[in-house]
């Protein structure tokens, strides 16, 4: 049977399932990344094929290595496909919150942002988006805000018509369109 550590059982800033560690193989001749992805609790290592496509990360190949017990369909439930395919793309974004503190000549609050602004937001945004970055976080850490702040930017981005509804989401009804 599969061991899972619980949550009780976690480092304080861990969670059952967050990116341990990752290993990229370079030199495909193919443009695709390879990557032995370990997970916090799980104790298989996920050996990843993936792309970035225009929809963030995409999985490609997928092979469990039960480190020399067998792989069984408790292992295969829990197999988180978007997380492995960002993982093996990119290093796992760390965040802290001291990455909100206000760093010098950062602007104050309550001002009158144009349409440069709410331009570069979307730009940053998409971006993050198709390298399969969490979007509100290298938003926040580009331009030195809050994720609520980053929040209502989207949304200004959005009204002024920078960014479409749905844009920025990974589901898979926006892949069958």
């Amino acid at each position: 049977m599969a061991r899972v550590t619980t949550t009780k059982d976690c480092e304080p800033d861990k969670q059952v399932g967050d990116v341990e560690e990752v290993h990229q193989h370079k030199g495909r001749q193919d443009g695709l990344i390879g990557a032995d992805v370990k997970l916090f609790g799980h104790d298989i290592t996920y050996r990843v094929i993936a792309a970035t496509g225009p929809n963030g990360p995409e999985m490609r190949e997928l092979t469990l290595d039960g480190n020399g017990r067998a792989i069984v369909s408790d292992d295969l439930r829990r197999v988180p496909v978007r997380r492995l395919a960002a993982a093996a793309v990119r290093a796992p974004v760390t965040f802290l919150t001291s990455d909100w503190e206000r760093p010098e000549g950062a602007r104050r609050g309550n001002q009158r942002l144009g349409d440069d602004h709410y331009r570069q937001v979307a730009e940053i945004a998409r971006d993050a988006f198709v390298k399969g970055l969490p979007v509100r976080e290298v938003v926040g850490r580009a331009l030195h805000a809050s994720p609520y702040t980053v929040d209502k930017w989207l949304r200004g981005a959005r009204e002024r018509g920078y960014l479409q509804r749905g844009e920025l989401q990974r589901t898979t009804r926006r892949l069958r369109e």
